[in-house]
């Protein structure tokens, strides 16, 4: 069985883990700096064409419904505003880390269920929670949930192609990985994002989004989830989140008819935006 503590040893020796995208913290960086321009914003954004064309293409698409089209850098910043920028940057930095795992079938499978999860975030917190939660710190930490299962793919394929067959038979992740692996990609996926300097809450989040919520963002993580898994190709059961969704909902003040409701929305617009979201 693997331990903790040989993840922790192979992430010290691995040059594409050990560290997060230098330039998207540092944009990260700049965007949390409220003496940050968007000029200065602009000048270092501009140096990466791959997350500047992303912008643009984001800022133009159905989910921000601009007036007119936007071509402009500057503007597409100034329009979507800091929070979206920094989301934006951290999509862009980890699809290049997913493109990379040796197992692209798998990593295909998990990437549209981090975005899908992600966006269902956004979107439902926008609806019910905008005066509780930030939307887009929402759509971070569903995006990052499962980031933990992308270290496995880097460093045991053999295992997790294993994981993920346990998983098409019915078991959940978190008993196929503890099963097959030995540790659970929430405990890795938390010491990941701690190596990475992400937030604490976003860590102590994916680090227990399989126990029962406790919070806003470990309830939003498991209504993502169940989202996900109700939808057609998912390979999970939506079973194992319904035992926690009435706590979930307690947390957050929501009832299942509201909930309803905000998932048929988040479903219809997310199939308007496929391309959009990167799926």
């Amino acid at each position: 069985m693997i331990t903790i503590d040989e993840i922790r040893d192979r992430l010290d020796k691995d040059s594409e883990l050990a560290t997060f995208h230098p330039l998207a913290i540092k944009i990260i960086n700049m965007v949390e700096d409220p003496d940050v321009s968007i000029l200065d914003l602009e000048k270092v954004i501009e140096k990466d064409p791959v997350i500047a064309a992303e912008i643009i293409r984001v800022a133009n698409s159905p989910l921000y419904m601009p007036t007119q089209q936007i071509t402009s850098l500057r503007y597409a910043i100034s329009y979507l505003g800091m929070a979206v920028i920094r989301s934006i940057v951290i999509v862009v930095a980890l699809r290049g880390i997913y493109k990379k795992v040796k197992s692209p079938e798998i990593a295909s499978y998990l990437w549209k269920h981090s975005v899908i999860s992600a966006t269902f975030a956004r979107e439902f917190t926008g609806m019910l929670l905008s005066n509780k939660l930030n939307k887009e710190t929402t759509f971070l930490v569903s995006l990052l949930h499962d980031i933990g299962k992308v270290v496995f793919l880097n460093f045991y394929p053999d295992h997790y192609l294993e994981v993920f067959n346990e998983v098409k038979r019915g078991k959940s992740f978190i008993e196929a990985e503890r099963s097959v692996v030995g540790v659970d990609h929430c405990e890795v996926g938390a010491l990941l994002l701690g190596r990475w300097l992400f937030p604490v809450e976003i860590v102590d989040a994916v680090g227990n989004h399989h126990n029962e919520p406790n919070d806003y963002y470990t309830s939003i993580i498991l209504l993502s989830n169940l989202f996900c898994a109700s939808l057609e190709g998912s390979v999970v059961s939506p079973v194992p989140y319904m035992v926690y969704m009435k706590k979930a909902l307690e947390i957050l003040d929501v009832d299942s008819y509201m909930l309803g409701q905000a998932t048929d929305s988040v479903k219809k617009k997310i199939e308007k935006s496929m391309d959009i979201i990167g799926i």
